[in-house]
């Protein structure tokens, strides 16, 4: 991995649920939804045809940025994972 990266990058949804709860506001209670997604993430190297990851990520919000961040986040922290592994192993 030290020498660059080529793969390929696939996310599928999996499940999707909903969480609704309840916040006081202007002296009423009021019904507040929260979506929840999950996703599985798939790091394919070209080179050799191995997977470098295979995860599943949580999330919470709807929000495309919040999803999109949340995924983003996922793989960095498995390939500083296995950059870290590597390391310790040469």
């Amino acid at each position: 991995m030290n020498n660059g990266l080529n793969a390929k990058l696939t996310i599928s949804p999996i499940n999707t649920s909903t969480e609704t709860g309840y916040m006081y506001m202007y002296g009423m209670l009021m019904p507040v939804t929260s979506t929840n997604y999950s996703f599985d993430l798939s790091l394919l190297d070209f080179s050799d045809n191995e997977t470098i990851i295979h995860s599943t990520v949580n999330t919470e919000g709807d929000s495309i940025k919040y999803i999109t961040s949340t995924i983003a986040q996922k793989i960095v922290n498995e390939l500083i994972k296995i950059e870290e592994n590597e390391t310790v192993l040469e």
